[in-house]
């Protein structure tokens, strides 16, 4: 069977033999003008192995033989039909040719007429002047435009010429345009792991953390940086006592651990290379889907399973709170020790008897995006993931008697 989607309007059809009839089925069952273009498409995750080499979470499906790999092997295939207008180019009439600026100028007004959209910016200049834009656009430039919604970026005016151009990014339907926001979508994604270091006694200790695919913005306390062959490398000289407190022997500062904040500067890679947190990626395949009051109570049995001490734990989840509450749903996926090696190595002297590594990266989903994740939420995640096999914890990791080491860090991902 196939199962069409449009809107949200669903249809179930007998699966056609060929792209074309499925096409020609879509149009039919939704009474679709002809004056529209008809494609199909799916989500990459549904794909099976494709799903790995795409570098968008979308694929058309062009022609038969991506529509029978689409089908294969599924009893029900689900497939969306996206609807678009075609490029019918309206007849630009002679007084609009000759209006002051028309819809071609830089930023001038005129044009307007049958078949035409109004067209506004205000801006503030250099020196804070509210400056406005108006003008109209063309059925022509319309039916070329981007879809209806709210759109952050950049505008830029050439000095010059005055011509516009705007490079931006729609936003989610949940999402509240304001400076924090338009601030989060700009900024590379970093993170800011910190080390807590629980020796049975008092003792002399340096830590290194070796970076491939960041950028070490700062550290706390301040670290000796050296980059070389590509990588980073980070270290701390200090003293640590009995409950991680250390006093660092470079300047002489007293923390509960060490801090440092990296930005992702990852190179290309393949769909075969390991997965490194700088190439963050959340998809259903890969990651679980938990309500915020749901997903805060999760990841402290994960983190009691795992043998962290309350205190750390407490730590952890607190230092993550205020990104985390800013959503209603969070897809998160937490990295293996593996996957956590391939960009970051850490090593103590003396060498740790139990080292944990607890790297997580998390996005918010509006309830709008759910039905997505069907199968990925609390049932599931709780009796599929052995996160003690996964992160390499040591089953003796609550022994006070032992030297621990707690290594914690989160990454929001953005699309």
């Amino acid at each position: 069977m196939l199962l069409f989607n449009l809107n949200d309007y669903e249809i179930m059809v007998a699966l056609p033999t060929t792209y074309d009839k499925a096409l020609a089925l879509a149009i039919e069952k939704y009474t679709i003008p002809k004056d529209h273009v008809v494609r199909l498409g799916c989500r990459a995750s549904e794909l099976a192995y494709i799903g790995n080499w795409a570098t968008t979470e979308y694929l058309w499906i062009a022609d038969n033989d991506s529509f029978y790999y689409a089908c294969a092997g599924k009893h029900v295939t689900r497939l969306d039909v996206i609807v678009t207008p075609r490029n019918v180019s309206a007849p630009e009439k002679k007084d609009e040719a000759k209006a002051d600026g028309g819809a071609k100028g830089g930023g001038g007004g005129g044009g307007g007429g049958k078949g035409s959209a109004p067209f506004s910016a205000t801006t503030t200049a250099a020196n804070s002047t509210k400056v406005e834009i108006k003008g109209n656009v063309t059925a022509s430039d319309l039916s070329k435009g981007p879809a209806p919604n709210k759109y952050v970026g950049t505008l830029t005016v050439e000095p010059n010429t005055f011509a516009y151009k705007f490079d931006g990014q729609a936003l989610k339907p949940d999402v509240v345009h304001d400076k924090a926001t338009a601030r989060i979508l700009f900024k590379p994604s970093s993170t800011t792991p910190r080390i807590e270091l629980l020796p049975p006694n008092s003792d002399s200790m340096e830590v290194t953390v070796t970076l491939k695919g960041w950028e070490a913005l700062t550290t706390y306390p301040r670290a000796k940086k050296v980059t070389e062959a590509g990588k980073t490398r980070l270290r701390w000289f200090g003293r640590v006592g009995k409950g991680g407190m250390i006093e660092d022997s470079l300047d002489g500062t007293h923390a509960q651990g060490v801090f440092y904040e990296i930005l992702s500067k990852p190179a290309n890679a393949g769909p075969e290379d390991p997965l490194v947190p700088a190439w963050p990626d959340i998809r259903p395949v890969n990651s679980w889907c938990l309500g915020q009051a749901t997903f805060v109570a999760h990841i402290d049995r994960v983190l009691t399973t795992l043998g962290v001490p309350i205190e750390n734990r407490t730590a952890i989840i607190t230092s993550w709170l205020p990104s985390i509450t800013r959503h209603s749903n969070i897809a998160y996926r937490i990295l293996d020790k593996e996957q956590i090696a391939a960009s970051s190595e850490l090593s103590i002297v003396p060498p740790a008897q139990a080292v944990l590594r607890f790297f997580i990266l998390f996005k918010g989903i509006p309830d709008s995006e759910l039905g997505k994740w069907a199968g990925r939420g609390a049932a599931q995640v709780e009796r599929g993931a052995d996160w003690v096999d996964a992160l390499g914890a040591n089953a003796l990791f609550g022994d006070e008697k032992l030297f621990r080491v707690i290594e914690y860090a989160a990454m929001e991902v953005h699309d």
